[in-house]
C-alpha cells in the first residue's frame, strides 16, 4: 500500500491512470490477491482510487491527498501506538460531534449499510473492509474535508497495527463487541446524542489501545 501511495506522490500514477488487475498486482508484489484487494480497498476509501466496472483508477484529487508515511507508519517512534490512540480519541470525538450536527439521511444510510455488511462478513478481510467503510462513512458524515483526511490517516495506521497483531488475538467475541459498539454509536448519532456516542467511542478506543500494548508486550518476549 505504501508503494502505491508513493507512486501517486511521485507522479508515476497520475489522475485517471488505471491500475493493473489484482492478479497482476499480486504477482508484481509477491503477495496474495486478498492482500492486494485489502490494500486497494483501503486506498479507495481514502479517495486515492475509484472503482468501476471498467477497473480501478487514480482519482483526480489523489495527488493532494496522499498520506505522509511519517504519519501513517509511526511504529519506530510509537511502538505501542499510545500517541496514535491519544490522537485518534480526539479526532473521533470531534468527528462524532460534527456528525451529530451535520449528518444527512444519506450519511446515516451509508453508516447503516457498512454495519450491515459487517454483520454479514464471513472472514477477517471482509470484516476489515466493512470496518473501513464504517469509519469512512462516519468521517463523511462530519462534512469536514481536513478532519476526514486526518481521521482516515489514523484509520490506516490503526489497521496496520491490527494486521500486525491479529494472529495473536484470542479475545472471545471481539468482533461482536466491536460491531455492537459501532451500532450504539450510530444509534446515538441518529438521535443527535453526541455525549453518548463520544463516551462509547472513547471507551472502545481505550480498550483497543490497551490490547495493542498487550500485544506489543507479548511479541517482544
Amino acid at each position: 500500500m505504501a508503494d502505491l501511495r508513493g507512486k501517486i506522490a511521485a507522479g508515476e500514477l497520475v489522475p485517471g491512470a488505471k491500475l493493473p488487475n489484482e492478479m497482476e498486482l499480486a504477482k508484481s508484489y509477491g503477495v496474495a490477491r486478498g492482500t492486494v484487494r485489502e490494500a486497494v480497498k483501503a486506498l479507495t476509501l481514502m479517495r486515492l482510487f475509484e472503482r468501476s466496472t471498467a477497473g480501478t483508477f487514480v482519482t483526480a484529487e489523489a495527488p493532494g491527498h496522499v498520506p505522509d508515511d511519517s504519519l501513517v507508519d509511526i511504529t519506530s517512534e510509537d511502538p505501542d501506538c499510545s500517541s496514535l490512540y491519544e490522537s485518534r480519541i480526539l479526532l473521533e470525538k470531534h468527528v462524532i460531534l460534527l456528525a451529530c450536527e451535520r449528518a444527512t439521511e444519506h450519511d446515516l444510510a451509508q453508516i447503516r449499510a457498512a454495519l450491515e455488511r459487517a454483520e454479514r462478513a464471513a472472514n477477517r478481510v471482509a470484516a476489515l473492509e466493512a470496518d473501513l467503510e464504517y469509519h469512512h462513512a462516519l468521517a463523511e458524515a462530519a462534512h469536514s474535508p481536513v478532519l476526514r483526511y486526518l481521521y482516515m490517516v489514523t484509520t490506516d495506521a490503526i489497521a496496520r497495527a491490527y494486521q500486525t497483531f491479529l494472529p495473536l488475538y484470542t479475545e472471545p467475541n471481539s468482533a461482536d463487541w466491536g460491531l455492537a459498539n459501532h451500532k450504539e454509536i450510530a444509534r446515538a448519532i441518529e438521535q443527535q446524542d453526541s455525549g453518548t456516542a463520544q463516551r462509547i467511542a472513547e471507551e472502545s478506543l481505550e480498550r483497543a489501545a490497551a490490547w495493542v500494548k498487550d500485544m506489543v508486550r507479548l511479541s517482544s518476549r
